[in-house]
């Protein structure tokens, strides 16, 4: 209720602090994008790396599964073709003989007196003796023929496209002079 006697204006200048809160505000502004570009790095070498161990780990399991594959269906000492293998190898020659007029012989071959090997120079040169038969085998026949073992000391030969059986005997013969050449053990 009393009288105005004087006003009083009072000018501070705030140039400074704005200019100060724009400048921090930018700082900050920048602050904030180098973290996350540097976030972003950091997240871009992890998922590199995650795909690179996933795709290690997706190779590993392939030459597991081939790995597999192969023992399941081969000799585990001479590497050569099992019984399941060679079955399936003589189905399908022989539906091939069947189409193409042709013939297709089966040879078993068996090493006489292997038991007497095993049980006088021991496993270890039946073994290898195993092992030098299957090698001769196999570098003996033609390309498209295929050497099995199929037990202990039993071998099968599948000899497909055999147009003559003059043709199955100079083979067997080759077989009988090639494995019954004498073994180094």
């Amino acid at each position: 209720d009393a009288p105005i006697e004087g006003v009083l204006e009072m000018y501070t200048d705030v140039t400074d602090a704005q200019q100060n809160s724009e400048h921090q505000q930018r700082f900050l502004l920048l602050m904030v994008a180098a973290v996350l570009s540097i976030l972003y790095v950091i997240f871009v070498i992890i998922i590199k790396r995650a795909e690179r161990l996933l795709s290690k780990q997706s190779e590993q399991q392939r030459l597991i599964e081939q790995n597999l594959e192969h023992l399941s269906t081969h000799d585990a000492l001479t590497n050569l073709p099992n019984r399941m293998l060679m079955l399936d190898r003589i189905k399908q020659s022989l539906a091939s003989v069947e189409r193409r007029g042709i013939k297709l012989a089966v040879i078993s071959l068996d090493i006489d007196n292997f038991k007497s090997i095993n049980d006088s120079l021991g496993h270890h040169i039946g073994d290898e003796v195993l092992q030098a038969v299957a090698k001769r085998l196999t570098d003996c026949l033609r390309k498209g023929d295929s050497a099995a073992r199929i037990g202990s000391n039993q071998f099968v030969i599948s000899l497909p496209d055999i147009h003559a059986s003059a043709v199955i005997a100079k083979i067997v013969q080759k077989l009988h002079s090639v494995i019954s050449s004498p073994l180094e053990i």
